[in-house]
C-alpha cells in the first residue's frame, strides 16, 4: 500500500527531488508525494490528511533553528507528527564531503566540465568552513532570536509568540547585534501588554550576544556542527556559485541551469552512495523503514 509523504516545497522544489529517487527508485516504495509549502501548510495539510480515507500520510519538516533533541525525539512518534531532521535543512544532507566529491567526478564526464576536473577534495572541506564563516552573524541572530522568543513565550504564560529580529541588509556582526538589541523593544512592548515586566535589558542582550557569537565562532570550525547546523540551502548555493566560478567560455551554461545540474549530480551521488552503503545518514535510513508498508499485527 502507498503512503502520502507530505513535504516542504513545490513539485519542482528539492525536497521531493531528492526523496523521490531515494524513496521510490532506490527503496522502491510506492509513495504519492504531497509538496505543500512552508512548514505551517505541511503541517496543516498533514494533519488534514490523517483524518482523510486513503493510505497513511507522513510528512517531514527542516529542523531550521528548532531544537535537536526535539527533532531526534519526533523519530520516535508514530508518525501523527511530522518527523524533523535532524540536519538543519534538507540540503544539508547533500554537502558532505563524500557526496560532493562523487557529483564532481560525474559532472566532469559531462560535456561542458569546464574545470571541474581540478577540485581536490580537501578544497571541498574548505569551501565549505568558508562558507559557514560567512554565515556566522546571521546565525548567530538567529540562535538569540530563538532564546529570546522562547523566554519571551515563559514571560507572556506560555504564549506563542512571533519575535522576530530582521536581518539586516549588512550581515556583519556589529550590525546583527545592533538589530538585536533594537528588536529588544517588541519584547519589552509585548511584555508591557501582558503586565508583566520585560526580563531582558540591552546589557543582557549584548551578553547573550557574545556568548553565543564565541559558540557560533566554535562551530563554524567544525565540518561536523556546519554540516548539522547551518543553513544547508544558503550553504549549497555558495559551494554552487564556487562551482560556477570554475566554468568559463564555451563551456558556461545560465547560473539557474548550473545550479540545477549541479543539484540532480549531488541527488545522484547521494542514493549511490547510500545504495552501496558508503554513506548512510540515520535520518535518511529511519525515512525508508517508516515509509515501508507495516506487516499487519
Amino acid at each position: 500500500m502507498a503512503i502520502r509523504l507530505v513535504c516542504e516545497g513545490r513539485p519542482s522544489s528539492l525536497d521531493q527531488r531528492l526523496l523521490a529517487p531515494l524513496l521510490t527508485d532506490l527503496g522502491g516504495l510506492p509513495v504519492d508525494f504531497v509538496p505543500a509549502g512552508g512548514k505551517q501548510q505541511v503541517r496543516q495539510v498533514h494533519a488534514y490528511l490523517r483524518t482523510t480515507a486513503g493510505p497513511p500520510a507522513l510528512a517531514v519538516l527542516d529542523r531550521d533553528d528548532d531544537d535537536l533533541t526535539s527533532a531526534e525525539q519526533s523519530w520516535a512518534g508514530d508518525g501523527s507528527q511530522p518527523f524533523v531532521w535532524t540536519r538543519c535543512q534538507i540540503e544539508n544532507y547533500l554537502l558532505d564531503p563524500a557526496i560532493v566529491a562523487a557529483a564532481l567526478v560525474a559532472l566532469a564526464r559531462a560535456p561542458r566540465a569546464g574545470d571541474l576536473t581540478a577540485v581536490p577534495t580537501q578544497d571541498l572541506a574548505t569551501w565549505l568552513l568558508q562558507a559557514a564563516a560567512d554565515l556566522r552573524a546571521e546565525r548567530c541572530l538567529r540562535s538569540c532570536e530563538v532564546a529570546i522568543r522562547g523566554e519571551l513565550g515563559v514571560a507572556l504564560g506560555g504564549q506563542r509568540t512571533s519575535y522576530h529580529v530582521p536581518t539586516p541588509v549588512d550581515c556583519a556582526p556589529a550590525a546583527c547585534c545592533t538589530a538585536l538589541v533594537t528588536a529588544s523593544d517588541s519584547f519589552r512592548a509585548a511584555c508591557a501588554t501582558a503586565g508583566r515586566a520585560a526580563c531582558l535589558r540591552a546589557a543582557a542582550l549584548q551578553e547573550r550576544w557574545e556568548r553565543t557569537w564565541a559558540t557560533v565562532c566554535s562551530a563554524a570550525q567544525d565540518s561536523a556542527c556546519v554540516l548539522r547546523d547551518f543553513p544547508g540551502k544558503r550553504l549549497l548555493r555558495t559551494i554552487t556559485d564556487r562551482l560556477f566560478g570554475l566554468v568559463s567560455g564555451a563551456a558556461r551554461r545560465a547560473p539557474d541551469r548550473f545550479r540545477f545540474d549541479v543539484e540532480a549530480a549531488l541527488i545522484a551521488a547521494l542514493c549511490e552512495l547510500h545504495r552501496d552503503g558508503e554513506w548512510q545518514h540515520s535520518d535518511l535510513c529511519r525515512l525508508l523503514q517508516r515509509a515501508a508498508p507495516q506487516e499487519p499485527l
